[in-house]
């Protein structure tokens, strides 16, 4: 059984499913990858594990990463977005302590 919540692992869905259109296969998604030009589906969803492959170009990583590479964001605006698509608060800002 996957440790990951089901809510989130729709949610990577959802997200790439923004920019590529995806199809089950087995327990994964699959469609052409956003990352190079494909014309045979690389690209791979593992929803379970919240992360991606592109077996044509190599590219992979979580769902962080995958916001940062085809959106362009930085770490904290991918956080950001990923706080709001799941509902949850922002966080205030912490002070940092000057000395």
């Amino acid at each position: 059984m996957s440790s990951v919540p089901h809510e989130l692992r729709e949610l990577l869905a959802e997200i790439v499913a923004e920019d590529v259109k995806l199809r089950p296969a087995g327990s994964r998604l699959v469609g052409l990858c956003p990352f190079h030009p494909d014309r045979r589906p690389s690209f791979v969803v593992f929803p379970q594990t919240l992360r991606f492959r592109c077996f044509g170009c190599g590219a992979c990583g979580d769902v962080v990463d995958y916001l940062e590479r085809a959106r362009g964001l930085r770490f904290s605006e991918a956080v950001a977005y990923l706080r709001r698509q799941a509902g949850l608060p922002e966080r205030p800002r912490s002070r940092r302590y000057r000395r």
